[in-house]
C-alpha cells in the first residue's frame, strides 16, 4: 500500500498514477513573435493536449488585436536579424 501511495500524484484534487494523461496550458514569458495565417502576432500561451496532438499556440494578432489559436503546422517564428534567423516561406 505504501508503494502505491508513493507513485500517486494529485491534480485538482484527483489522485493520478504516474503516466496518467492530462492537458497543460503554459504561459510564455516572454511571448514569442510568430507568423500566423492572419499575419504577424505574439504567442502568449501554449496548450498541450498530449502526445497524439499538435501544440496549440494562443496568439494575439498585431494588426487587429484578435486572439486566435493555431496548431504547429500553421505558425512559424518571425525573422530576427540580430540572432541570424531569417525565415522564408
Amino acid at each position: 500500500m505504501a508503494q502505491a501511495t508513493a507513485t500517486r500524484r494529485h491534480w485538482r484534487g484527483y489522485p493520478m498514477r504516474v503516466g496518467d494523461w492530462h492537458q497543460a496550458m503554459i504561459q510564455l514569458n516572454p511571448p514569442l513573435p510568430l507568423n500566423t495565417p492572419k499575419g504577424k502576432g505574439w504567442a502568449h500561451m501554449v496548450i498541450d493536449y498530449g502526445q497524439e496532438h499538435d501544440l496549440q499556440w494562443v496568439c494575439f494578432i498585431d494588426s487587429t488585436g484578435e486572439c486566435w489559436t493555431y496548431g504547429n503546422a500553421a505558425v512559424t517564428i518571425q525573422n530576427n536579424i540580430t540572432l541570424g534567423r531569417e525565415v522564408t516561406k
